[in-house]
């Protein structure tokens, strides 16, 4: 069985449409009871600005901003939707930094100290003891 569906496309709002009829022409947009544009309320906003053409064309293909964006301000070592099997899961490497930084305090200072087991550059380059498990 065959079906043919005919589709009557409407002109909206008074819009031109291409010779096809089937969109409107590029100039034009079908306005629905929404801005159009919100960058210009975002810009207005935020106290942002864009670039105009002619600043575009002037500005030197060498150039770069003179202020960076931050960077690498978080960094997520475990990655769970449940906040306790995360918070569970963070407990061993916050154990291992506290006996680190305590066993280094104490080999700074002098004093014979085992390091925890992890401890990998000063047990290679220091040869520091390791604690073993």
């Amino acid at each position: 069985m065959i079906v043919v569906v005919v589709a009557a496309i409407a002109n909206v709002h008074g819009v031109r449409l291409h010779p096809g009829g089937t969109r409107p022409y590029p100039d034009q947009t079908v306005h629905d009871g929404r801005p159009p544009d919100t960058s210009v309320s975002n810009g207005q906003r935020t106290g942002t600005r864009v670039l105009g053409r002619r600043a575009v064309l002037v500005q030197s293909w060498r150039q770069q901003p003179q202020s960076c964006e931050p960077r690498r301000n978080l960094r997520p070592r475990v990655a769970s939707p449940n906040k306790w099997a995360r918070i569970e899961a963070l407990m061993p490497n916050r154990i291992f930094v506290d006996d680190h930084a305590d066993a280094r305090a104490r080999w700074r200072d002098g004093v014979a100290t085992a390091f925890p087991v992890g401890t990998y550059w000063l047990q290679r380059f220091a040869s520091v003891p390791i604690l073993r498990a």
